[in-house]
């Protein structure tokens, strides 16, 4: 039997519709927690219409571990209301989140493997008061100072790794971007600036490694591939041998993560089959070239990535 490889790169997304009157729904989503088909799903969503809303649990795919629970006001599960837990693949708590009606309110904390990472207080939305945010080593990423009314107003300052500052800016009521917002390279350089008033964005410059301004530039710029990525995989990619399908195609769908540098990293199955044609994706991915990296106000960036993979037999 001669195994043929047919690899099909899709990024699919789905509209959400109205629920009708059902009193259970089942749903599956992807890594964006948008609507998918059930071979591309990464979660699982179970609804159950109760008290005038619904009570929403989302379940990761491979581990059927709760990824999420809590209550939405409307059929199309947009509008928050109560507390909202918020879990990792392995069970831990990540964040808790108090909405009413669709906006957080009172104290938020974040966490990373059990470590605080995020603690702010929000009245309607807005941050209030001092707003903080930490490293899995506890350090000090990012700091904000802001009314304690609710009106928006105040400063954030946020933080590279190795303490050097990387964006500082200033809020108007509203939650409003004003004055002068400056963006920094990680060793320290300036690499954009943003003038706003109100919330209006008037002007932007940019500045090259000589701290020269060079006017204008885009400030978001997406991630490219040095090669077809459905060509570079059809070739590289390792049928698992001793292996027959039953069903004329599987898929596994993977997570990756491009990053500043342009290297893929973090990749994770998100939506595993057999262990084997689970590494095959793996392994394939590892061999990608480096990607010519995203850039967001001047700055290389990480952006992640979902990838379904298809698997076709023929004799």
């Amino acid at each position: 039997m001669r195994n043929a490889l047919k690899i099909c790169l899709l990024f699919l997304f789905y509209s959400v519709t109205g629920i009708a009157q059902q009193d259970t729904v089942t749903q599956y989503l992807d890594t964006r927690k948008q609507i998918c088909a059930e071979d591309y799903a990464c979660y699982i969503r179970s609804a159950k219409r109760i008290d005038g809303g619904w009570l929403v649990k989302d379940f990761y795919w491979n581990e059927r571990s709760l990824a999420m629970q809590g209550f939405y006001l409307d059929d199309s599960f947009k509008i928050e209301n109560g507390r909202f837990h918020y879990y990792s693949r392995e069970g831990q708590l990540t964040s808790s989140i108090y909405f009413v009606h669709g906006k957080r309110n009172g104290l938020v904390k974040a966490y990373s493997n059990g470590i605080l990472t995020d603690s702010s207080f929000y009245k309607n939305d807005i941050p209030c008061g001092f707003t903080y945010g930490f490293n899995e080593s506890g350090k000090l990423t990012a700091k904000g100072v802001f009314d304690n009314d609710g009106n928006g107003t105040g400063t954030i300052t946020v933080f590279y790794d190795n303490g050097n500052l990387s964006v500082c800016g200033k809020y108007s009521t509203g939650y409003l971007k004003d004055s002068i917002w400056n963006y920094f390279l990680k060793n320290g350089e300036l690499a954009y600036v943003q003038i706003y008033d109100k919330g209006t964005l008037l002007k932007s410059d940019c500045f090259n490694s000589n701290g020269q301004s060079i006017g204008k530039c885009d400030s978001e710029v997406w991630p490219k591939p040095s090669v077809d990525i459905g060509a570079f995989i059809s070739q590289h990619l390792i049928f698992p041998k001793k292996y027959n399908l039953i069903h004329d195609e599987i898929k596994v769908v993977a997570s990756f993560v491009v990053d500043e540098t342009g290297n893929v990293t973090d990749i994770t199955i998100t939506h595993k089959i057999h262990p084997a044609f689970d590494s095959a994706v793996i392994d394939v991915l590892k061999k990608m070239p480096r990607w010519k990296p995203a850039r967001q106000y001047n700055r290389p960036v990480k952006v992640a990535f979902t990838i379904p993979v298809k698997f076709k037999q023929t004799d």
